[in-house]
């Protein structure tokens, strides 16, 4: 499985892109007591992501937006110690929707693959903010571009797990 190791404090990784990458190892490891974050995440091919948030106590890691191109991402996987945010309560457009499927192709309706954000393994408090809601307008996502205001995305049958933490789930 290729993996994905970031590292730092007080750090905001703008953005990255990955394709043909079937399975993907993130580690997030944050050094100090002031954050890591990874603005967003543009897959293509990959069905499955296994996300590491560790680091020093008192810190905390973050990933507002996971895309991915070509529907087949089924399961998301959350493990460790650290405080590990995916998405974001923000409300602006691409700043926070967590995971979702992008569209180029309008007008389009469609059934996203994922069935599965399984942070059950995580000791410390996880926040999760699953699906397409924020759609127009730019924002942190990729290039500063928009998701498809076009395109309708549900996520019929997603499975959201926390973990032992204090933890906040929304779809």
């Amino acid at each position: 499985m290729p993996s994905l190791f970031l590292q730092g404090d007080g750090f905001i990784y703008h953005g990255l892109g990955l394709a043909g990458v079937s399975s993907l190892a993130i580690g997030f490891d944050d050094t100090g007591t002031g954050g890591l974050s990874l603005n967003y995440l543009v897959l293509e091919g990959t069905t499955s992501v296994s996300i590491f948030s560790g680091g020093t106590a008192g810190g905390f890691n973050e990933l507002p937006q996971l895309a991915e191109f070509a529907n087949v991402l089924t399961t998301v996987t959350i493990k460790d110690a650290l405080p590990f945010t995916l998405g974001s309560p923000a409300g602006a457009s691409n700043a926070g929707d967590g995971v979702v499927t992008f569209s180029p192709l309008s007008p389009t309706k469609f059934a996203s693959s994922l069935t599965l954000i399984d942070a059950s393994a995580t000791t410390g408090a996880v926040s999760i903010w699953a699906g397409a809601t924020n759609t127009s307008g730019g924002g942190l996502f990729w290039n500063d571009d928009s998701l498809n205001a076009n395109v309708t995305i549900t996520y019929t049958g997603l499975t959201i797990l926390g973990g032992s933490g204090s933890d906040f789930n929304r779809e």
